[in-house]
């Protein structure tokens, strides 16, 4: 196995390229599955206005509005100066202003606008807070019409149950194992490639290969041994990226019945990753190409292939394009299994015929490889 060990040496040398990719990929991965997780919840929260306050009518009914905003918002009561209000808003110390006039008592059951309001320009939180303040006024009008007082009513306004919203995730866990990884071919492309491929590079140096055929080791045998090593390599990233995700699932992820189709996605996305490798290693003249190639086409089959942007976000001509790029595939599995929790009739053929599409790619680059290494070897 001296072939075997030659190419574990060599992948040794460029394996802080293959970790600086996994790290880029982690930090990423972990990022999205995060911030997928909690962007529902967060945008069904009540949301706080910071509000600056003026209440020049010291009423019992400025009182209220004061207490409930107090209650519901971030208020800061201030004197009327409309100079230092505006450097408020302009500085965004506030996003809103609001001035009670004096006899706010008398307008409020007329539906008058008794209340001023000036908002920084390009917010739209008055709009909210108006809506608040109408509904408190009326609630309150409404109360002492029945013939309670104006803190009773407000009381009354209070205690009324609060509405409750439930979240329901439609994805489950799905949603978040797949934006895990959905970044999965940036990082096999570009780590894996850029490593792989430079590798493949050394051992075509001149003075290598004349050595090499020179062995008594048959030549069959070197290069079943070159594709064993970088085989390995290839799983002990996979390897890496599965136990990444069991740190951030736990152990229930392996055991989830969508598990087998995630792991045969990974492993076909690393096959493509090796061919890209394998025929950028035979191609590039220079070891500095190789990184000059491989960066610029892990990113092109990136964005266009849905790996930084949901598929459905794409124009329908970018993605009709995208169907002649393999990671497109990969992409399109990952999205099928997001949104449904069980696979099967026509979905699971269509998943089928999405692992179908990525092998034909990975023939079709490794085939090219394989014709220009017998050419090359004539070559020499």
């Amino acid at each position: 196995m001296t072939v075997f060990k030659g190419y574990l040496l060599m992948v040794r040398k460029y394996a802080k390229q293959i970790l600086m990719y996994v790290g880029i990929f982690s930090v990423l991965a972990v990022a999205i599955s995060l911030s997928s997780g909690s962007s529902v919840e967060k945008g069904f929260t009540a949301n706080q206005v910071k509000i600056m306050l003026v209440d020049e009518d010291d009423s019992q009914l400025s009182g209220i509005v004061a207490d409930y905003l107090k209650k519901h918002h971030k208020v800061t009561e201030a004197e009327y100066d409309k100079n230092k209000l505006y450097e408020a808003l302009y500085y965004q110390q506030a996003s809103l202003v609001l001035r009670i006039p004096k006899g706010m008592g008398e307008h409020a059951g007329k539906g008058e606008n008794v209340i001023e309001m000036t908002q920084a320009p390009g917010n739209f939180d008055g709009t909210y807070v108006e809506q608040q303040l109408s509904q408190l006024l009326a609630g309150i009008l409404d109360y002492q019409n029945a013939g309670y007082t104006m803190e009773e009513g407000y009381q009354k306004i209070q205690d009324a149950p609060k509405a409750k919203v439930s979240v329901m995730n439609l994805h489950g866990e799905n949603g978040n194992y797949s934006n895990f990884f959905r970044c999965v071919p940036y990082m096999l492309i570009a780590g894996l490639g850029s490593g792989v491929a430079s590798v493949v590079f050394a051992f075509r140096k001149r003075q290598v290969k004349n050595r090499m055929m020179a062995s008594a080791i048959p030549l069959a045998r070197q290069n079943a041994e070159g594709v064993l090593a970088i085989f390995l390599v290839g799983l002990m990233v996979l390897a890496a990226t599965v136990s990444g995700a069991v740190m951030c699932f736990g152990r229930g992820f392996l055991s989830d019945g969508l598990f087998p189709y995630y792991l045969l996605n990974l492993l076909i996305d690393m096959l493509l990753a090796l061919a890209i490798a394998f025929l950028v290693g035979l191609l590039a003249k220079r070891e500095m190409a190789v990184t000059m190639c491989i960066t610029p086409l892990s990113l092109a089959f990136s964005f266009l292939g849905g790996v930084f942007m949901p598929i459905d976000l794409l124009s329908r001509e970018v993605q009709t394009l995208a169907k002649f790029i393999p990671v497109y595939w990969y992409e399109v599995v990952n999205e099928f299994l997001m949104r449904y929790s069980k696979i099967n009739g026509t979905i699971r053929i269509q998943i089928w015929q999405a692992y179908g599409m990525q092998m034909l790619f990975v023939a079709a680059i490794f085939a090219v490889g394989l014709v220009v290494a017998k050419y090359q070897q004539q070559e020499g």
